[in-house]
């Protein structure tokens, strides 16, 4: 276990996996080391990998709650994209369900994903509802997102025609 401090989450996670009998312990140092092996791929760009060690993690959720619940979080972020939007939505609305998910950034920002993954289908409805709940939230996680979910609500109401909605919505996003 002496691994786990490392920031090679790879090495410390090969390791622990030699362990032919787990304990507690060690089950609950693969969780969080194969959810930071995730984030590292995820940041590296590596989607597919990081779904794999999202997995290992969540594999191992019942020592973190909060853990799993990221983890489900940012396997639905690399689903998306690897555009999968199926499954990165079904991975979205776990999370949003999970306990230990609610006080996390991430809760909000799993809404702007789920406005996304709809858009990106073209099930505007869909998506202007994920959209309308992440700019309701008093405070969101990116200035940058809340500008662009309000781009986005203003293009599906561009496209229904509802052109001075849509310019009232082009309008919060530069405020």
């Amino acid at each position: 276990i002496a691994h786990t401090n490392t920031k090679n989450y790879k090495a410390a996670l090969e390791s622990l996996q030699k362990i032919k009998k787990q304990d507690v312990k060690t089950k609950s140092a693969i969780q969080r080391l194969a959810y930071y092996r995730g984030l590292e791929q995820f940041q590296n760009l590596n989607f597919s990998d990081a779904i794999k060690s999202f997995e290992q993690s969540l594999a191992n959720s019942s020592f973190n709650r909060t853990l799993a619940a990221l983890a489900l979080y940012w396997k639905g972020e690399s689903l998306y994209r690897l555009e999968d939007y199926d499954e990165a939505k079904k991975i979205y609305g776990d999370f949003l369900l999970t306990a230990g998910a609610y006080d996390q950034p991430e809760y909000k920002l799993a809404h702007y994903g789920m406005g996304y993954s709809n858009f990106k289908q073209k099930s505007f409805d869909e998506s202007m509802t994920w959209f309308r709940k992440f700019v309701a939230f008093k405070e969101v996680p990116s200035n940058a997102a809340l500008a662009d979910a309000y781009n986005r609500i203003g293009d599906i109401l561009f496209f229904q025609r509802k052109y001075w909605m849509a310019i009232e919505s082009y309008d919060k996003a530069f405020t």
